[in-house]
């Protein structure tokens, strides 16, 4: 599932998107997320804006309790919009996806629903 982002200036350009993907139903209600501004809009609210909304939305209209969210440790801005919004950090995610041809370690971070 993938929602994204507009300048309301220029609604026909996308400036960023949140999705959210591995959605497992039953007694686990949890999924992962992952998300992206452009470059040019960062640092203006317009993540944490799109990030809370998109957090409201899975957890209030899907009923989902818990979101992963996997960031690499040097992604300082991603990682404090991460907190900004809820996330704590749970643990590392070992060799948790290939970049540029070497597994790479991840933080994951945890977001628990406050709507449930």
């Amino acid at each position: 599932m993938r929602y994204f982002l507009f300048d309301e200036r220029f609604p026909q350009d996308i400036i960023g998107s949140v999705s959210f993907f591995n959605i497992r139903r039953g007694d686990f209600e949890q999924c992962c997320i992952g998300y992206k501004i452009d470059e040019e809009y960062r640092h203006m609210g317009y993540g944490r804006r799109m990030l809370e909304l998109a957090l409201k939305i899975i957890t209030v209209d899907y009923g989902i309790h818990r979101v992963e969210a996997y960031i690499l440790p040097a992604n300082t801005p991603s990682v404090r919009l991460a907190g900004q919004c809820g996330f704590e950090p749970e643990g590392i995610a070992k060799g948790y996806v290939r970049m540029h041809g070497e597994w790479t370690d991840h933080v994951r971070y945890v977001y628990i629903s406050r709507y449930q």
